[in-house]
Formats: C-alpha cells, sequence, structure tokens
C-alpha cells in the first residue's frame, strides 16, 4: 500500500500559481475582447471620441498581447514563462493608456486597474502587492499631471486620481492579508485532504487483513464496503459486492436472511453491552454473526463481523481449557496440605521407631510421597511452561536417554523393553524445561508403579 505524502511547499506553491495565472489570464482576454468589440461596434468613435482610430490599434493590441499570455499560460515549459510582474506591469501600463484615451471613462477604466492589482496581489501571495499599487498610483498621478499641465484640460484636478491612488492601495493590502490567509488555509485543506486519504486506506488494508469477515452497511442497509474474508466465509461473489456498492442496493437483494437478522438487532433495544455472535447457518458451513452500530441509532447502520462458527467453539473449547488448567494447580495445592502432614508424621514415626521392617516400610512411604511431591510439582511446571521459546528435538536420542534412566533406576526389564527406539530422523518442537519435566514424570511414574508392586 502506497501512502500519499504532502506535496512539497514550493511545488505545491508554483502549481498553485499556475492556476491562477491562468484564470487571471483568461480574465484579461475577456476584458479585451469585450473593451475591443465594444470600441469596433459602436458607432461615434467608440469609447475614444477624440481618438478613435488610434484606440482601436492600441486596443487590438492589447487583445493580441492577451491572448498570448493566456497561451503561454498553458504551456509548462519554462522557456515559455513569464514572470508575474512583467505581465502585471503590461496590464498596468495598458490600462494606463486607455485611461489616457477613453476621455469620458476613465472612471470605469479606473476600477480595471483596481481588479488588476487585486488578481496579481493574490497570485503573488501578496509579496508585490504594495509594488503594484505603487506603480499604479505613480502612473495614475503622471497621467493626471499631463491632463492639467500639458493639455490644460478643463475642471480637471487631482481629486479623482488621488481617490483612485488610495484604492489602489487598500485593495492591495487588503488583498496583501487575504492572500496570506488563503495560502494558510489551503495549504491546511491539502494537509487533510491527504491525512484523510492516508486514514481510509490505512483502515482499508486493516479491514482487509482481519480474520474475521466484515461487512459496513449505511442507512437502509444499503452496502458501503467488505473485506475478502467475508466473501470467502459467506461464498458471495466479489463482483456481486462490488457492484451492489456501486449501485447502492440493500442488503436484502443478496443476503435475505442476512437481512432479516440485521433488521431483529435494529429493532431490538440497546443495552449497551457487546452481544454475542449469532448462529448463522449455511448449507456449508456455520458462521457466528455480531452487529455493531456505527452511531447512535441502530437504524442509521451498522458493522457486521463474520467470523466461523468453529472458531467460536475453538475459543470456548480454550477458555475452558485454560479454566480446567486453574482448576488443576488448585487441586494440586490442596493435595500438598495433607502430603505435607504424612510426610511429618512419616518422620516422626522413623525417630520413635527402631524395628528393621517397619523402618523400610515407613522408608517407602518416604519415597513415595516425596515422588508424588515431584509429579505436583511436575505438574504445575507444565502448567507454566514457555511456549514460545521452543527448540527442535529429536526424538531418538531423547528415548535413548529415557531408557538408560530407567535402567539406572533398576526398573524391571519387561518396562524397559517397552521403550522401543525407532525414531531416527524425527523431531519434535517443545521448550527444553518440558523436556525434563517429561523425563522426571516419566521416571517417577515408573517407580512408584515399581514400589507399589514390591
Amino acid at each position: 500500500m502506497q501512502l500519499e505524502t504532502l506535496p512539497n511547499f514550493n511545488d505545491w506553491l508554483t502549481s498553485s500559481k499556475r492556476r491562477n495565472i491562468k484564470l487571471f489570464s483568461l480574465y484579461r482576454l475577456a476584458v479585451a475582447s469585450i473593451l475591443l468589440s465594444t470600441q469596433i461596434l459602436m458607432k461615434g468613435g467608440g469609447l475614444s471620441l477624440a481618438q478613435p482610430i488610434l484606440t482601436t490599434k492600441v486596443l487590438l493590441i492589447y487583445f493580441a498581447i492577451s491572448f498570448i499570455l493566456a497561451g503561454f499560460a498553458w504551456i509548462e515549459h519554462a522557456k515559455f514563462q513569464l514572470s508575474l510582474t512583467t505581465q502585471a506591469v503590461i496590464d498596468i501600463g495598458f490600462i494606463l493608456l486607455m485611461m489616457h484615451l477613453f476621455d469620458q471613462n476613465q472612471t470605469a477604466v479606473g476600477l480595471l486597474m483596481v481588479i488588476t492589482i487585486v488578481f496579481a496581489s493574490l497570485i503573488s501571495d501578496g509579496r508585490y502587492a504594495l509594488f503594484y499599487a505603487s506603480i499604479a498610483s505613480i502612473g495614475i498621478l503622471l497621467e493626471q499631471s499631463y491632463n492639467i499641465y500639458i493639455k490644460q484640460a478643463i475642471n480637471s484636478n487631482y481629486t479623482n486620481a488621488v481617490l483612485l491612488s488610495v484604492a489602489c492601495f487598500a485593495t492591495a493590502w487588503l488583498a496583501h492579508t487575504l492572500a496570506r490567509r488563503m495560502q494558510t488555509s489551503e495549504r491546511l485543506a491539502t494537509e487533510r485532504g491527504v491525512d484523510i486519504a492516508n486514514l481510509a486506506k490505512i483502515n482499508a488494508l486493516i479491514t482487509q487483513e482481519m480474520p474475521n469477515g466484515v461487512l459496513v452497511v449505511g442507512e437502509f442497509q444499503r452496502l458501503n464496503h467488505y473485506n475478502h474474508q467475508f466473501t470467502a466465509l459467506t461464498g458471495l461473489m466479489d463482483m456481486q459486492l462490488s457492484e451492489a456498492i456501486a449501485q447502492k442496493k440493500s442488503l436484502a437483494t443478496l443476503a435475505p436472511e442476512l437481512s432479516k437478522l440485521l433488521s431483529q438487532w435494529a429493532e431490538s433495544e440497546a443495552d449497551g453491552k457487546q452481544a454475542d455472535a449469532i448462529k448463522f447457518s449455511l448449507p456449508d458451513r456455520d458462521l457466528g454473526i455480531r452487529f455493531l452500530p456505527i452511531s447512535q441509532s441502530r437504524t442509521s447502520g451498522a458493522i457486521i463481523f463474520v467470523e466461523d462458527w468453529s472458531q467460536v467453539q475453538t475459543q470456548a473449547h480454550q477458555v475452558k481449557l485454560a479454566a480446567l488448567g486453574r482448576l488443576t494447580a488448585n487441586i494440586a495445592h490442596e493435595i500438598r496440605n495433607p502430603l505435607s502432614a504424612i510426610s511429618h508424621a512419616n518422620q516422626l514415626l522413623q525417630e520413635d521407631n527402631s524395628d528393621p521392617g517397619m523402618l523400610r516400610m515407613l522408608q517407602i512411604i518416604s519415597d513415595n510421597v516425596q515422588r508424588v511431591d515431584q509429579i505436583i510439582k511436575d505438574v504445575l511446571e507444565l502448567n507454566r511452561r514457555d511456549r514460545t521459546n521452543q527448540e527442535s528435538i529429536q526424538l531418538n536420542p531423547f528415548v535413548t536417554e529415557l531408557r538408560l534412566n530407567c535402567q539406572k533406576k533398576m526398573l524391571p526389564s519387561f518396562l524397559i523393553a517397552g521403550i522401543s527406539i525407532k525414531f531416527c530422523g524425527i523431531y519434535v518442537k517443545m521448550d527444553g524445561v518440558t523436556v525434563k519435566k517429561i523425563k522426571g514424570v516419566w521416571c517417577s511414574l515408573l517407580n512408584l508403579d515399581a514400589s507399589l508392586n514390591f
């Protein structure tokens, strides 16, 4: 599974700028197209009454430059990239020229200047916002000074020019602030999107690796998600489930019996406890079904866990074996108490008795008490043995050693003959402590049997 990574900040910023520059290029092309169309279609000189031919040529040049810049914006190669500052300066220059040519529409064209500064400031993340505003303000004031001192236009003053310059600086500062917040928000949204996508992949992987089958259903029992173990246990096909999820079908269309169990569970009252598995019989196997709500209301959806019923029985059997082991340990401890009393009484009898025959019988009692105590110790050790640190043990040397130990104990020949050596090349895995305890228990049992027979 390949997790998604957060893109490099510089790469992410570059891609974001390219998208915004494309939108800026389309806006420029649209403005140039509207102005050129208006100039050509309007009668009486169009937008400029004084110099209509020059205005048409300027707008035609601006439209051509806008078309070229829009084409460059869609070319990823660095050779065809033009810096944003250069494009903004070109726009400001053409807008100032149009303000000079449009005698009666300077205020409307000035609004285009403000929009251009806002666009350029947002795309540049606010770093050049005041620079663009400064260039625009200088150009506006110079154009107004030309009208007042060179052309000596009537009723001309700096009021509109100053207000437009102030508007440029205000929008530039506002764009600078918004650009910072927008960049932070967009970056945070990108990070959250990557986290959510990775979390979905991790959840899907965990679900697929679960030993039990999982089926997620939403409201009205619509299928949402499943894992492969669910198809293996229920016998449903992956294609059927995938099509059902794509078509938003309900569970009743694929497994009506399971849908009935889910409906009964949803209608029952929740007691806050985890419900036990419900036996669900199929023609070839028995399954255990458990339901888990995904919200406070059971009708909003649920997660269905499916497991093999034989595994449920195996787990119950393991619980019983664990309880039996604890019971065995308790019984062994209880046996030790009277056994200690017997051993202590036997030692007192040995001290007060001088009859050789009686001492012989007391010694037999003492030996067997020790053997029984050793058996109890071995049983307790077997219950505590470590099943994790296992080693391979060849049976042939093990049986040979066991036979020699029995011979040293001078056991009857018919018992020794029963220990056969026919395990060449056969290995078993068990921990070393268990091997020693098995040997001790075996010899103790044989010695106990021999003593009783005696």
